[in-house]
């Protein structure tokens, strides 16, 4: 326990915020003006968007983990609280497949049909 956490080279918090810049600097590779395939051709284009599109989900799901971890070592450890672990866990779950998987591709094509 205190052996493990004295040689960490960063903190949770500081690894997040590693990784979320890590996920900003991918996406910069989905931009027409550097993914052209008239300008790099269609395999470097496709491997471009693959690449970006590897690092942004992979630094993601991490920067999520780590925030679940640590707002689950805030909750309280009793089971009748509001702010209980299962209480936690029931709407994380609720909200981000509500909110991700159900209103994120209706609101994806929506801004597509609007903007183009």
């Amino acid at each position: 326990g205190n052996i493990m956490s004295s040689r960490r080279w960063l903190s949770n918090i500081q690894f997040m915020q590693i990784l979320a810049c890590m996920s900003c600097l991918a996406s910069v590779l989905l931009f027409p003006q550097l993914s052209s395939r008239k300008a790099l051709g269609p395999r470097v284009a496709c491997a471009m968007i693959l690449a970006a599109d590897a690092v942004i989900f992979a630094t993601g799901y991490l920067s999520n983990g780590i925030m679940d971890g640590i707002a689950y070592r805030a909750c309280d450890a009793s089971p009748s609280s509001t702010y209980s672990r299962t209480n936690y866990f029931f709407l994380s779950e609720a909200i981000q497949n509500l909110g991700a998987r159900l209103i994120g591709p209706v609101a994806a094509r929506w801004l597509l049909e609007l903007h183009g």
